[in-house]
């Protein structure tokens, strides 16, 4: 942990390089997360303001002609209380859609769709209405023709029209919801498009100043590596003064530090090894000189030995010719001794 305090300023560089990429990269990912939640928003509006209210209108209006074609097919219907019946599920199935387009109407988001909406509430309420006047007239014979004609008059004069007119709103509503469609998935469009011009753009940037950063941290680093490098050239080559800066910090100022120690090392040890090599000189033109007069002492030595052996020789040889004379002298002693035996002999 001291280590770590005590190195923490390229740490610090390469954290705050780390964090201003990580920044970039969140930056192009919060764009996007943002572009995709709008799209959803986008997609949920449009589901729920377009596609639902335009599935409910059709269904709608699907209905309302089925009303319109079976309100007409009442007066086919032979018995009285076949078309009651008939004529009160054809009222349940008004009152259906009254349902419906009262649910289509919270999702207006256009001013112009109000006077249509309203205009197909009316004749909606209207249609109920016809519709209780015309149960009235169902329940009369239809066998009888003023009967029925005063029934088909009636379909014709009064519920086809309120009927037309509501399709003819339902069908304007659902081009102006249409419209509304259109209108999100351009916006929809444009949106996802500036999500990705921004998302673009900013990728573009963070990848400048991320290589921009790179060279830069390249540099911090490399220099002080190239510096050491030129430094230590140098001391290679034998200049042992040279040094790097001390206290630069970090990693790269304790490999500064235990360069300078090992070229305040070596200078010493250098002084050293020289001044041993100079008492060494001295100590070997000593022996030199040793060596010199011992030579010369020898040299004597030999002549006075040779001198010793001539004159041991020359002993030896004298010596010899001692040993010969008296050899010689030995046996003209015996023969003289032989010559006075014999005389002793003559004389005894």
């Amino acid at each position: 942990m001291k280590n770590w305090f005590k190195n923490v300023k390229i740490r610090t560089q390469l954290m705050a390089a780390f964090l201003f990429v990580t920044a970039i990269t969140l930056l192009v990912l919060i764009t996007a997360i943002i572009s995709v939640q709008s799209l959803v928003e986008t997609n949920e509006q449009l589901n729920d303001s377009v596609i639902v209210p335009l599935e409910s209108v059709r269904e709608s209006a699907l209905l309302m002609e089925t009303v319109k074609t079976e309100g007409r097919n009442l007066i086919l219907f032979d018995g009285a209380s076949d078309r009651e019946t008939n004529a009160q599920r054809i009222i349940e199935d008004v009152n259906q859609i009254k349902q419906d387009m009262i649910l289509f109407g919270e999702t207006i988001a256009k001013e112009e769709a109000w006077s249509y909406y309203d205009t197909l509430m009316a004749s909606l309420d209207e249609y109920l209405i016809l519709m209780d006047e015309y149960r009235v007239i169902l329940s009369k014979d239809l066998t009888v023709p003023s009967n029925y004609n005063q029934a088909v008059n009636y379909i014709d004069n009064e519920l086809a029209p309120v009927s037309t007119l509501a399709i003819e709103c339902m069908t304007t509503l659902n081009r102006i919801r249409l419209g509304l469609g259109d209108e999100l998935v351009t916006a929809a469009a444009t949106g996802s498009n500036q999500a990705l011009s921004y998302m673009i753009a900013f990728s573009i940037v963070g990848i400048v100043l991320s290589i921009l950063l790179g060279i830069f941290m390249s540099m911090l680093i490399s220099r002080p590596i190239l510096k050491g490098v030129e430094v230590m050239s140098r001391a290679a080559k034998g200049d042992f003064n040279a040094r790097l800066p001390q206290d630069y910090g970090a990693e790269m100022g304790q490999l500064y530090d235990a360069f300078n120690a090992l070229v305040d090392y070596n200078r010493l040890n250098l002084v050293t090894l020289t001044d041993s090599s100079s008492t060494i000189r001295a100590s070997a033109q000593n022996m030199l000189t040793i060596s010199t007069v011992m030579a010369d002492n020898s040299r004597g030595l030999n002549e006075q030995t040779s001198f010793v052996s001539s004159t041991i020789e020359e002993f030896s040889a004298g010596m010899m010719q001692s040993s010969s004379a008296l050899s010689t002298a030995s046996t003209h002693i015996s023969a003289v001794a032989s010559s006075i035996e014999e005389i002793n002999a003559t004389i005894g």
